[in-house]
C-alpha cells in the first residue's frame, strides 16, 4: 500500500525545525535520487511524493508473468493482453468507466494493490482459469516443466 504525501525542497539548516522530536526526514537513498530531486525542485515549488515499499520482486510474481508468457506464445496471445482478461475472469475488477470518447473500460486491481495472501490466492485461481479455458486438453506437467526452463523457478506451494 502507499502513502501520498505533499513534500518541499528546504535547506538542511531548516530541517531540524520542521521535524518535532524524535521524527524522521526523507533524504534521497542514491546519487542518482538526489539528482532527480535537484531537477524536480527546480520546477515545482511543492509536490506529491509516493511513498511505497521496495518494489515487488517475489518469485511467485516472476513465476506467474512466466506462466503467462508461456501460455500468451503458445496460443498466439499477447502476454500483457492475458493477463488483463485472466485478472477480469478472476473478478478484480475495480470500476467500469464509461467514457465518451473512449467507450467501457474496465479497472483492474493491480497487483501491487493485492497483499501477498491475496496475490498467492489470484495466481491459484489464474492457473485454474489458464488451464480451464486456455489451455484444455494440454498436459499441465508439460506447461509448468516450460516455465522452469525459462525462469527456473518452481510453481508456488498452494
Amino acid at each position: 500500500m502507499a502513502v501520498d504525501l505533499f513534500t518541499k525542497r528546504v535547506p538542511v539548516v531548516d530541517a531540524p525545525s520542521l521535524v518535532p522530536d524524535g521524527g524522521f526526514v526523507l533524504v534521497p537513498a542514491m546519487p542518482e535520487d538526489a539528482e532527480r530531486l535537484a531537477r524536480a525542485s527546480r520546477k515545482h515549488p511543492t509536490w506529491r511524493t509516493r511513498l511505497t515499499g521496495v518494489a515487488r520482486s517475489r518469485q511467485e510474481e516472476r513465476w506467474y508473468r512466466g506462466l503467462v508468457g508461456v501460455v500468451a506464445d503458445g496460443i498466439g496471445m499477447d502476454p500483457n493482453a492475458l493477463h488483463f482478461e485472466l485478472k477480469y475472469h478472476a473478478g478484480k475488477i475495480i470500476n467500469i468507466v464509461n467514457s465518451p470518447l473512449l467507450g467501457l473500460n474496465l479497472v483492474l486491481k493491480s497487483s501491487t494493490q493485492m497483499d501477498d495472501e491475496e496475490f498467492h490466492a489470484y495466481v491459484r485461481m489464474a492457473e485454474a482459469i489458464l488451464f480451464e479455458k486456455y489451455l484444455p486438453g494440454v498436459r499441465k506437467k508439460d506447461v509448468l516443466q516450460r516455465v522452469f526452463e525459462l525462469t527456473g523457478l518452481r510453481p508456488p506451494k498452494k
